[in-house]
């Protein structure tokens, strides 16, 4: 039995600075992890889903691991941090 994919959402708005300079990182660690998927939800057009999951600062990035939250980074921050934080 093939194990479900992670996946990296990251709840953003069109008018978030922070947000778009966390681009270039989620970029980096996509490309060093090709079986890690990543996703983008505007929290504008998807306010539903981020009330869902408790979304309160953009950004904020949700891992799923076996399609369950497994952890949880809110605001910019380092590659490492982020990573370490998530449990990439």
């Amino acid at each position: 039995m093939k194990s479900a994919p992670i996946v990296l959402v990251k709840f953003t708005g069109a008018w978030c600075p922070p947000c778009r300079a966390l681009e270039p990182t989620l970029d980096a660690i996509a490309a060093a992890r090709p079986s890690l998927i990543v996703l983008t939800v505007d929290v504008d057009e998807q306010q539903l889903l981020a009330q869902r999951y408790g979304v309160r600062t953009v950004p904020t990035l949700l891992l799923f691991r076996d399609g369950r939250p497994a952890g949880q980074v809110v605001g910019n921050l380092p590659r490492e941090r982020l990573e370490r934080a998530l449990g990439l």
